[in-house]
């Protein structure tokens, strides 16, 4: 680390374990992705330098891939208070359980997670609760609503290194041999 910057020769971060906390902003100029064997949490705004909304040649991207557990949305502000209204540019993916916001029934009501990615999870995950007003309009209860926007790089190919649902890479070995391998093609049979 140099002035409070990380630089990620390969693109690939590996924690054998959970990633406990996760945040701050993806330079302009990286791809990288997260691999955590359990779970990841995201405790801040996890942002892109240079936004693709608003340059579409923007190369920074960010993938979050929870192998066996969750992504947890637990963001807070310095002082340890529920972070109103978090960022989050990142493709989150789940493939055995949830991306989902850490205590969504119980935390008061923090306005809405604003993703810039995409999420592939093996369930659908609780942001928050709400009721309605007598016209049927929703009322936030707890935790967050959702204003989600996908990343359009992705439809073209353009993913963070090595990241599974690409459709060009597969894992392959076991957890002390485990990578990913390139693949041309491939056919799923189903019995």
């Amino acid at each position: 680390m140099e002035n409070n910057k990380t630089y990620v020769k390969n693109g690939i971060i590996y924690v054998n374990g959970n990633v406990t906390s996760i945040k701050g902003m993806v330079q302009k100029d990286q791809r990288i992705t997260v691999v955590a064997k359990s779970n990841i949490t995201i405790t801040n705004h996890l942002t892109y330098e240079d936004d693709p909304r608003n340059n579409p040649d923007a190369v920074n991207v960010l993938g979050l891939l929870a192998e066996t557990g969750n992504i947890i949305i637990d963001p807070k502000d310095s002082s340890g208070n529920v972070l109103g209204d978090p960022n989050i540019h990142a493709v989150l993916m789940a493939p055995n359980g949830v991306v989902q916001v850490a205590n969504y029934s119980t935390r008061p009501p923090a306005g809405d997670v604003h993703l810039l990615g995409g999420i592939i999870s093996k369930n659908y995950g609780a942001f928050g609760t709400f009721s309605t007003d007598r016209n049927g309009n929703p009322i936030p209860t707890s935790g967050y609503g959702r204003d989600f926007w996908y990343d359009y790089r992705m439809r073209s190919g353009y993913a963070p290194p090595y990241f599974p649902t690409t459709g060009r890479t597969i894992q392959e070995g076991n957890p002390q041999t485990q990578r990913w391998i390139f693949i041309d093609s491939w056919r799923e049979i189903w019995k």
